[in-house]
């Protein structure tokens, strides 16, 4: 199944392992509490019935994209820059690396 045209919605996280700072996590934007170097990572998982794409913008630029086509040849496709944990197929990670 494709979507079209294809609908871009920006992902919210409903369960939040660890917020150390007590970002917001309700809008699925993450604002920086203080100006410095992030590391993120992103990960999906697409059961293989239906296209998957991720993109991660920083202030309205697209820096990251990661995507899986539809296939039916087989039923586990991942994509991403991160390690996939079994409770949580589709994660969105991230941590400040230095202040500026």
């Amino acid at each position: 199944m494709t979507l079209d045209p294809p609908t871009d919605i920006t992902l919210i996280d409903r369960t939040v392992i660890t917020n150390i700072g007590g970002a917001s996590p309700s809008t699925g934007v993450f604002v920086a509490p203080v100006a410095g170097v992030y590391y993120f990572t992103i990960f999906f998982h697409a059961g293989g019935k239906y296209e998957a794409l991720l993109r991660l913008y920083k202030n309205n630029e697209l820096v990251v994209v990661t995507y899986d086509h539809r296939c039916t040849s087989d039923s586990a496709d991942n994509g991403g820059n991160a390690v996939w944990g079994s409770d949580y197929p589709t994660t969105f990670s991230g941590f400040l690396v230095t202040e500026m």
